[in-house]
């Protein structure tokens, strides 16, 4: 099953959160690192199964996105 209406906005209260540190901590430098982890984060909450390593590894282009080799 996909994400519901409820992920999606789950997903953006995330993303909200990003946008309010990276405001509140101005003169602190907030990258794609933080917002990975946040998304890694909501991602655990949904499906405690779900693999960190093998979604950043995919994102950064390490890996397919089941883990195996880049095609």
């Amino acid at each position: 099953m996909g994400m519901t209406k409820k992920d999606f906005i789950r997903l953006a209260d995330k993303v909200r959160e990003y946008q309010e540190a990276k405001y509140r901590n101005h003169d602190i430098e907030l990258e794609e690192p933080f917002l990975l982890d946040m998304l890694v984060e909501f991602c655990l909450e949904q499906n405690p199964r779900f693999k960190p390593s093998v979604f950043l590894g995919y994102v950064r282009g390490e890996c397919g996105p089941n883990g195996g080799k880049v095609k």
